[in-house]
């Protein structure tokens, strides 16, 4: 089975418990087997709300979240690559500039990777996504 890719909202709701929607028992059951994995900017995201205290984290710091992460995934953090980045730009997605956004879906694409997201726009262009 394919690991799932999840958004940094969904990363926010497992781990900090907060956020706008729940996510179903299947992607909760996938996530505690570490079946998932996470892009590398997730993390600069999640620092950014971080430093802005619009959320907590338990751990103390996203660097032991990270850590934390790597220990319990069997596919770990995926570091961008440039390749990756000149994919995401030439996507074909007019209505959603956001770089996270259009990185997350290009590797999805390249991988075929179903998205755990919230985030609407996603799922309007990627019908893989899990809301």
């Amino acid at each position: 089975m394919n690991p799932l890719l999840l958004d940094t909202c969904a990363l926010i709701y497992f781990f900090f418990n907060t956020g706008d929607k729940k996510l179903s028992n299947e992607v909760i059951t996938q996530i505690q087997n570490g079946n998932f994995c996470i892009l590398s900017i997730s993390f600069a995201e999640l620092e950014c709300l971080v430093q802005r205290k619009r959320i907590i984290v338990p751990t103390g710091t996203i660097d032991n979240l990270l850590y934390d992460l790597k220990e319990i995934s069997k596919h770990s953090i995926i570091d961008i690559t440039s390749e990756l980045w000149l994919k995401s730009i030439r996507l074909t997605w007019e209505d959603n500039k956001d770089p996270c956004d259009r990185l997350m879906v290009a590797y999805a694409l390249e991988h075929d990777l179903n998205i755990v997201s919230s985030d609407r726009k996603i799922k309007a262009f990627y019908k893989k996504t899990i809301l």
